[in-house]
């Protein structure tokens, strides 16, 4: 089973406090900062498509590419509530974002919530940048976040508890960090329960995440192996370099 293959269920439940929308105004400024003519982006791992809404509604074409089959079909089920004419501006397909090949180019990939860092191995993030630059023609633009090395480590993760509620369901999140600093990785060790309010049910989901924490030096290196230039590098959701308090990144780079 894939990590998201149970927890996607309430995963938007659990995160109905994240602000999409700001976080979709500040990617395309910092897209068009890069380039202003920005009309397609290619999205790796696009969860339950709320980026992608957001997108759309600035007259973008997203395409949301998804590994997780359920996170995929709340994706769809997003979009289902959404007005026809947005619908036309996403398309949502299934594919593994270190192997998925659409055959076609788009101004700009993006990979959010920090996919990247949920790729662990050298391998698997030389992989996902060749998908991005495969997408991509001479100077498009490819944007991602992550786990910022410095950051975790000045800070490093703790037990944490947070939960959501609606009208049919509420829902407790654990999650109990593994630091394995000789690997650069935390492993998270979620633990769901959810209580369905109509059914009378429990369901109790266990799922380990691992996460990797990141430094400029080895993107850098493995950016310029993918045919990438870096254009920028600043603490997520603002415009300053990171520094050694910042949990998360987000480096922007130019296809060469």
């Amino acid at each position: 089973m894939q990590v998201f293959d149970r927890y996607s269920r309430y995963y938007n439940l659990l995160n109905a406090d994240k602000d999409y929308a700001a976080e979709c105004r500040y990617v395309e400024t910092l897209l068009r900062e890069a380039n202003p003519g920005i009309r397609s982006i290619l999205e790796l791992g696009s969860g339950t498509a709320r980026h992608a809404r957001h997108l759309a509604e600035s007259g973008i074409r997203v395409c949301g590419v998804e590994r997780s089959n359920t996170m995929l079909a709340s994706g769809r089920a997003v979009l289902d509530q959404a007005p026809a004419e947005l619908r036309q501006h996403i398309e949502l397909v299934p594919g593994d974002a270190r192997s998925v090949r659409l055959e076609r180019t788009f101004d700009a990939v993006m990979s959010l919530f920090h996919v990247v860092s949920y790729q662990t191995s050298n391998q698997d993030l030389a992989a996902l940048f060749a998908t991005a630059r495969a997408h991509l023609g001479p100077k498009g633009v490819f944007l991602f976040d992550y786990w910022h090395g410095p950051g975790v480590l000045t800070d490093p993760p703790v037990f944490r508890v947070k939960e959501g509620e609606d009208e049919t369901l509420k829902v407790e999140r654990t999650a109990r960090p593994e630091l394995l600093p000789r690997a650069n990785m935390v492993k998270v060790h979620f633990s769901v329960t959810a209580w369905d309010k109509t059914a009378g049910t429990t369901e109790q989901i266990e799922e380990v995440h691992p996460m990797r924490y990141l430094f400029e030096p080895e993107l850098d290196l493995l950016l310029s192996a993918a045919g990438f230039r870096v254009r920028r590098t600043v603490a997520w959701l603002g415009q300053e370099p990171p520094s050694r308090e910042t949990w998360l990144a987000c480096t922007i780079a130019e296809a060469e």
